[in-house]
């Protein structure tokens, strides 16, 4: 069909992994095996397929891409219990439709994207039951959907102009810590729920002046919000916003950045 691409690929990950935990008995001279801890060797391998479709048009393009991910296992140096020495690997299924285009004969470009993943046996990292320090779990099932929208425009010569703004509904559909307790529903930690970028930049041509070739300058605003810090939702960060500058100088053949 003319305009119309269609594509497909099979990746295979193969990996061993092993560790020789390794811990001192007090005085610094003397190391030795920590015999009871005993991480057998994890062998994974894993079918990956990718398949898309692309429709090609006068001013843009419409594409939908299907693929498989994966994460492989590994293991938890600080671990209380013989069942968390080690962790699975996780995969999911990664969805997404999306249109680039221009218009107004080239004064914008964009590309918006509407996503969905669903996860298995996600890394989670989870507090050890003592409190003092972390290790990776498995969560059981969890997806993640939202879109993504990016603009970019150069109305005025030597300028140009950024924007970005993307939604995430990130959760988990099962997750059972044990008998007791469930984060079923909950907010994956660490995805902000909103993030936007907006950047104007202006490079300006100084043909050698004081021996600089051009001086390019941009300003910048980034936001993000809201994050939860753990799967229980209890604690979070509000949307924030950070703004900064940067100023970029050719000399010759030397280039020199200072931002704030």
């Amino acid at each position: 069909f003319p305009n119309l691409m269609i594509g497909a690929g099979l990746r295979l990950d193969v990996e061993r992994t092993e560790l020789h935990y390794i811990q001192k008995d007090g005085s610094p001279a003397a190391i030795a095996l920590k015999t009871d801890t005993v991480y057998p060797t994890l062998d994974a391998h894993e079918w990956m397929p990718r398949f898309s479709v692309t429709y090609q048009m006068e001013n843009g393009s419409i594409y939908a891409v299907a693929a498989k991910g994966y994460k492989t296992g590994g293991f938890n140096s600080i671990a209380e219990r013989p069942e968390d020495l080690r962790f699975d690997s996780e995969n999911s299924w990664n969805y997404e439709l999306g249109y680039k285009f221009q218009s107004f004969n080239g004064f914008i470009h964009g590309d918006v994207a509407l996503f969905y993943i669903d996860w298995r046996h996600q890394q989670i990292y989870q507090t050890i039951p003592s409190g003092r320090g972390s290790m990776i779990k498995n969560a059981g099932h969890s997806r993640s959907q939202g879109f993504e929208l990016s603009l970019t425009s150069k109305p005025i010569y030597g300028f140009d102009f950024q924007l970005g703004y993307g939604f995430t509904d990130a959760k988990f559909l099962k997750y059972e810590v044990n008998a007791n307790l469930n984060y079923d529903d909950k907010v994956i930690p660490y995805a902000p729920k909103n993030t936007m970028m907006a950047q104007v930049n202006k490079q300006i041509g100084l043909k050698g002046f004081a021996g600089i070739d051009y001086l390019r300058m941009n300003l910048t605003y980034r936001g993000a919000g809201r994050i939860y810090w753990a799967e229980s939702n209890d604690n979070d960060q509000r949307y924030y916003g950070l703004m900064d500058r940067s100023e970029e100088r050719r000399v010759g053949k030397e280039c020199r950045s200072r931002w704030s």
